[in-house]
């Protein structure tokens, strides 16, 4: 399915010299649109110097419905695996995941030309279904579990974006040195400050100037927890507070609704923005936002939204009681808000809101230097690429 990691490893390796064939979805996964550059049937290939891109059909449908994420990942599964028969030759094989079952069609490339597999943990997907209750079935999550540790052992190395998915795979018995902990880090050529006469003239623009904002940008879903964000928002209806949410998902329909049957004044939502436009909508916030449902499993990611946000220099509020948590306060980028408790969203906003502009600026340096210091998307992507090329 492709991420904003995986298309800078690729440029990467060409840029070493080496031929990269990828074999990515017919769709934009954002808006649901074809890719115009899908040319129809199982797959379409496009050819351009040391790539190949080989584009598998999959239900588009990902957001729409209540399987669709199931349809769509199924779909691509198969459209996959047919791929390889036009793949000729290969030294190394990279698998992204989620969805877990993308390991599938590489093992089959791994045992057709007896290749390395490096396969890339970006979420414990299993995990958050069956907390989330998409997952029932002991005996489905017994072959699962199967399945994903066949997985873990075919591979040459493991790449994980999160320390705590490390310590997961290890405690299942995986040995550590074949556990690679590599952050997706943030690209701060994308993602940077807009200058103070520049973000007060787009908060002009887009009808904000005279607030106090809270950004929220991502996926609208089941784990992302927003109808507790919506119930702060209620709560702060007088405070001149504007919550903008940016994005997209299966949940945005039901979002629009409870804001309009409640009569909740505050809160703007936006179509998704162009990566390379959003750092105008973050660096104008005076709040970054990043929640997620109160599950065991969620608590072990690290959101991307938190290093954009931190990448903006704003500070963070962080209803997400993990690994991301910990970052962000020993950092001291933002502050924590209890995910179980609207009301404890409520008074961190206002916290927020009564500190001097001053200390509020202080804590968007404190996460710009972390950015820098430690999740520099460049140089994560140089620790990748060696782990790829780095002789047996």
């Amino acid at each position: 399915m492709g991420s904003g990691r995986m298309n800078d490893m690729i440029a990467g390796l060409i840029n070493q010299g080496h031929h990269v064939t990828l074999i990515t979805s017919s769709f934009d996964y954002l808006t649901g649109d074809v890719l115009p550059t899908f040319k129809g049937g199982i797959v379409s290939i496009e050819e351009y110097k040391n790539l190949r891109i080989i584009r598998g059909w999959c239900y588009t449908g990902y957001n729409k419905k209540k399987f669709g994420r199931i349809l769509t990942f199924g779909s691509f599964l198969f459209s996959s695996i047919y791929s390889l028969r036009y793949v000729k030759s290969y030294d190394r094989i990279f698998v992204g995941t989620p969805p877990f079952f993308l390991g599938i069609p590489g093992l089959i490339a791994k045992y057709l030309k007896k290749s390395d597999l490096f396969y890339e943990v970006r979420d414990l997907w299993v995990d958050v279904a069956i907390e989330l209750g998409y997952l029932n079935s002991k005996l489905i999550i017994r072959m699962i579990r199967l399945i994903e540790k066949i997985f873990y052992l075919n591979a040459k190395k493991i790449i994980t974006n999160s320390p705590a998915f490390s310590k997961y795979i290890s405690d299942t018995g995986i040995p550590q040195d074949k556990i690679k902990f590599i952050p997706n880090g943030v690209d701060i050529g994308m993602f940077y400050p807009d200058s103070e006469q520049n973000n007060k003239n787009f908060r002009r623009e887009i009808g904000l100037n005279e607030h106090f904002i809270i950004i929220y940008t991502g996926a609208h879903g089941v784990a992302n927890n927003l109808n507790y964000v919506l119930e702060a928002a209620k709560i702060l209806t007088n405070e001149n507070i504007m919550f903008l949410f940016v994005g997209d998902g299966n949940k945005k329909a039901a979002l629009l609704e409870k804001v309009k049957s409640a009569k909740i004044n505050n809160v703007k939502f936006l179509d998704p923005i162009p990566k390379n436009r959003l750092y105008k909508y973050i660096s104008m916030a005076d709040v970054g936002l990043a929640t997620l449902k109160p599950t065991n499993y969620l608590k072990t990611t690290y959101p991307n939204k938190v290093f954009d946000y931190m990448a903006c220099k704003i500070p963070c509020i962080i209803a997400i009681d993990g690994v991301i948590r910990n970052l962000v306060e020993s950092s001291n980028a933002g502050m924590f808000s209890n995910p179980n408790n609207p009301n404890s969203l409520v008074s961190t906003i206002l916290k927020m809101k009564q500190m001097t502009k001053t200390y509020r600026e202080q804590m968007g340096e404190n996460g710009y230097k972390t950015i820098v210091d430690s999740f520099n998307r460049s140089i994560c992507t140089k620790k990748l690429i060696d782990q790829l090329t780095q002789l047996n």
